[in-house]
């Protein structure tokens, strides 16, 4: 058994603080970032909804009859996937809820808050890999519950986050060498992950959109126009398939 220095163990642990820290700065910029872009797609989804919505509707019916006359699989399959593109386009339309609209300025600003806390308190590249579908599915309800403007759905979150949290980082008060070198090389990979998160982020075109907040409403209007124009062609497509 190899002795180990108190020295030793002392760097260890200063380590992993050092590293602690970086992840808690690296959790509240992405935590940032990803709000900035919730915020987006909101605005985009309340902006383009319906129109999207009528243009995948009609997307599907010209792929589905494309596929009736042809009887081509390769033909069916787009359809299919036109089927399941518009099926999970309306579901989101069914479930998405104008509450945020009603909030005042101090109810935005405390939704904003509770969902960086949650944001950061669940988030998948927190966790150890056994616990990271948890940690989706946590993190799933609270963007949707953000995207909801729901305060109180927030609260309720954070609570049982509060009774029943995600397993966290590994403690790092051992005098177990090993166990420490354990926990710092853990938290690197989480730090690693955090930092690949948010490099993806930024090169991500909706999260450059998101920065620049004064060009949303020409970009919405832009996006509109060439949903309503193709929708047009795809009605055009679809009348002369009948």
């Amino acid at each position: 058994m190899v002795a180990v220095s108190a020295e030793e163990i002392a760097a260890l642990s200063g380590k992993i603080a050092d590293i602690e820290r970086k992840i808690a700065q690296l959790d509240e910029r992405h935590a940032e970032m990803t709000l900035r872009l919730q915020d987006f797609q909101l605005a985009q989804f309340r902006a383009l909804g319906d129109v999207l919505a009528e243009c995948l509707r009609l997307r599907y019916a010209v792929a589905r009859r494309k596929a009736e006359l042809s009887g081509d699989d390769d033909d069916q399959a787009a359809a299919d996937a036109a089927a399941r593109e518009r099926a999970d386009y309306e579901a989101r339309l069914d479930g998405e809820e104008d509450a945020a609209e009603s909030l005042d300025a101090d109810a935005r600003e405390e939704l904003k808050r509770l969902y960086r806390n949650a944001a950061m308190r669940c988030h998948p590249d927190r966790v150890a890999e056994d616990d990271k579908a948890l940690a989706q599915a946590r993190f799933q309800q609270v963007q949707s519950a953000y995207r909801r403007g729901d305060l109180a759905g927030l609260r309720q979150l954070l609570r049982d986050l509060d009774a029943t949290p995600l397993p966290g980082r590994l403690p790092a008060d051992t005098g177990d060498a090993d166990a420490l070198r354990h926990t710092l090389s853990a938290l690197r990979g989480r730090a690693a992950d955090l930092i690949l998160a948010i490099q993806t982020l930024q090169i991500d075109p909706d999260y450059r959109r998101a920065l620049d907040e004064a060009s949303w409403q020409a970009y919405f209007s832009d996006a509109q126009a060439g949903f309503e124009y193709e929708c047009e062609a795809l009605r055009q497509a679809l009348a002369r398939m009948r």
